[in-house]
């Protein structure tokens, strides 16, 4: 700790707790990771840091006279301070988002993280050459250093300026208990006559505080200090501080050593390293934040040492909780792409095998090769439902489902795939077990479950799936991101007996392909499609875990009080029709594929490689176009836009949307505008010629 002592009756500024250079390291990460330019000032606008990934647009402006005054009026601004949130702002000088972060030592304004430029898509170059103009740039040059300007919408922008303002609030955090301690030694030197006033100025401390002698044996201790060890104070005093302050890695589990040594060594503020845990009397676990600093008397000499600490349990969950359903959406938008143009190309190979499969006959010889066509497209296109689940984007039945019928068919599967030292039993509890949602995606939540359990009992073990009803109150959901809704919910606990899972490992088994089995074990998507399917059907899933003693998978769902309803078996005919079909995709081979297919039904066909060409054929053919097979994502007009211009022309337009995303609430509102169905990529003969001939009876 930066000696904070001969400032605590000056001014504070920036250096006197934190290392520049440091923090330069910090910066400099930061404005990398968000591609955005940053820079650290005291409050009257002195830079304390160097400019880190400023844009060439930027250092044009400040370049000239009239830029850099408007410049300077925008950061004054900037630098105001501001209580509860980062300000984010057009900019003054340039008219692109800006933003700006206070830090303060015990209400004292100390430093503003500036963070800026970024543009938005819809910037006008108009705008940037009148700009160019009024502050004398080089307009040509000043218009191409505009591009080179990161493009981030308004909301991302304030994404990353929060995760700016979190980081500021803790190194304010930081600056106030430097402050802090600094100011309890003082008060221990002032009042070293007076044991009951110190006892008083302890005890008032909202943080937890454990002084001891020279010898680390604990000589005082506060209130808070005793709820968070379990251990009174008159147990404590004269044992030593390593009996009563355990504390461990949270990532390794490995005991940490007490700072004592290094204190005394040092002979100033230690702070424990970060992810530590303190283990309770009773075995309770706290994630804590702290410090230790010696305790010097009037000439100098140390004589103990003081540790201030607090739980920070909750809020570590919280910032965590925040972090990885960041990442999950990034990456789950990542995932949904990919399967997206994975479909696109599994619809021409299915739809190329089936059409030769109608050549080819009985020659079993070929037919033995294009059942493998079959096979394989059929087992890439499951890999794609399981990352449509994950994405969000995957088809879920909105029908009242048993959840413990899931849960019995997922153990048949199980006891016939899995080892038989391994022991696999139910404890259905839960009165009410109906939800809305997809019978087989819930069946393949609980055997991907299953089978990772499996996994990590390569000896043998016990897997147990139990169920009980929940009500979720509001602080539950609270500490869980709000990710769900507070009510009545069915828990659904799989558990098993195997090596358990690490802290690092945790946080990264529902990304997907994460894996930590061997090459040809697995993919890394299993749990991916349970975390998916499970956040499709507006629950949420858990994991709790201890090393070498297992690990237990909770899932919530919302409960329903809606009856079962009997699936009926599905038509397997390739139906025969006639009329003229208009065909829209902006894929060749789909376009192609889909013709064959259709004319080998009977139908003629028209083609058109995007939504704007699709539009004006359909108001050339109208009158003679039966059906239109129409894909949902393509670039210049998507489906959607050229099925309400079809609309126009024609109210009763028959459409079949078609996607490599499965269905969604926006095509929902399509549909339920009436002349529209929908069939995900790839489809089949059989369910695309049925689907055709309901649309066309539908008259």
């Amino acid at each position: 700790m930066v000696e904070v002592m001969e400032k605590l009756n000056k001014e504070y500024c920036f250096e006197d707790f934190f290392d520049v250079d440091e923090i330069q390291n910090v910066q400099d990460s930061l404005a990398n990771a968000f591609n955005l330019a940053m820079l650290l000032t005291t409050p009257e606008g002195l830079p304390i840091t160097k400019p880190s990934h400023f844009s060439k647009f930027c250092e044009m402006i400040r370049e000239t006279e009239e830029g850099s005054k408007r410049c300077i009026l925008s950061d004054s601004v900037l630098g105001k301070p501001k209580a509860g949130c980062p300000r984010v702002q057009i900019c003054l000088s340039s008219g692109l988002l800006c933003g700006g972060v206070n830090i303060f030592a015990k209400g004292e304004h100390i430093a503003c993280w500036l963070i800026g430029q970024a543009r938005k898509e819809a910037q006008s170059e108009e705008e940037m050459r009148k700009y160019a103009k009024e502050i004398g740039a080089d307009e040509e040059e000043f218009i191409k250093a505009f591009y080179d300007v990161t493009v981030m919408s308004t909301e991302q922008f304030k994404k990353a300026c929060n995760a700016i303002f979190v980081i500021g609030n803790q190194m304010t955090n930081l600056a106030c208990r430097d402050i802090k301690i600094v100011e309890l030694k003082e008060t221990q030197d002032r009042l070293e006559k007076s044991e009951e006033s110190l006892r008083i100025t302890l005890n008032s401390i909202g943080d937890a505080v454990i002084a001891t002698d020279i010898k680390a044996n604990i000589v005082s201790m506060n209130p808070v200090a005793e709820k968070l060890t379990s251990v009174t104070e008159q147990e404590a005093i004269g044992k030593s501080l390593n009996e009563v302050f355990n504390i461990v890695n949270a990532e390794s589990g490995d005991t940490v050593e007490s700072p004592v040594e290094e204190i005394l060594r040092e002979g100033k503020t230690v702070w424990l390293e970060k992810h530590t845990v303190l283990i309770s009397k009773n075995g309770e676990k706290h994630q804590i934040a702290d410090s230790g600093a010696p305790i010097r008397d009037s000439k100098n000499n140390i004589v103990g040492i003081v540790l201030v600490f607090r739980d920070v349990t909750e809020q570590c969950y919280m910032e965590n909780q925040l972090r990885q359903t960041q990442k999950m959406e990034s990456i789950g938008q990542l995932a949904g792409g990919v399967a997206h143009d994975f479909n696109n190309m599994l619809s021409g190979i299915v739809g190329g095998a089936e059409l030769l499969a109608m050549k080819i006959g009985e020659n079993a010889d070929l037919v033995k090769h294009v059942n493998v066509i079959f096979e394989s497209a059929e087992r890439a296109s499951k890999l794609t439902r399981k990352l449509l689940d994950f994405a969000h984007k995957g088809s879920v039945l909105s029908v009242p489902v048993d959840v413990h019928d899931s849960i019995k068919n997922a153990c048949q599967l199980l006891e016939r795939s899995i080892d038989r030292r391994i022991e696999i039993s139910t404890e259905l509890l839960a009165e009410n077990s109906i939800v809305i949602g997809d019978l087989l995606q819930l069946q393949n939540v609980f055997l991907n479950l299953g089978l990772n359990a499996r996994d990590a009992m390569k000896k043998g073990g016990e897997l147990k799936i139990s169920t009980v009803n929940v009500e979720l109150d509001s602080d539950f959901c609270k500490k869980r991101g709000n990710l769900i809704k507070s009510g009545q919910y069915i828990e659904i606990a799989v558990s098993d007996t195997g090596k358990g899972i690490s802290y690092g490992t945790k946080n990264k088994i529902f990304e997907p392909f994460f894996t930590t089995k061997n090459i040809g074990e697995g993919v890394g998507l299993g749990l991916t499609a349970a975390y998916g399917s499970v956040k499709n059907h507006s629950g949420i899933i858990n994991v709790y875990s201890e090393r070498n003693i297992g690990s237990v998978f909770k899932v919530y769902l919302p409960l329903s009080d809606g009856k079962i309803i009997e699936k009926q078996d599905a038509d397997n005919t390739v139906y025969q029709g006639t009329g003229l079909i208009l065909v829209v995709d902006d894929e060749d081979i789909i376009r192609n594929t889909a013709e064959s297919m259709l004319v080998n039904m009977g139908y003629d066909v028209i083609l058109a490689e995007d939504g704007k060409r699709a539009v004006e054929l359909y108001w050339k053919h109208h009158k003679e176009i039966s059906l239109v097979l129409l894909d949902v994502v393509m670039p210049e007009m998507d489906g959607r836009d050229a099925f309400k211009a079809m609309k126009k022309i024609n109210p009763d337009v028959k459409v079949i949307l078609s996607s490599g995303f499965s269905f969604d609430k926006n095509i929902s509102k399509l549909i339920d505008k009436g002349g529209a169905s929908f069939i995900q990529k790839p489809y089949r003969l059989k369910e695309l010629s049925l689907l055709i001939k309901e649309k066309l009876e539908n008259k």
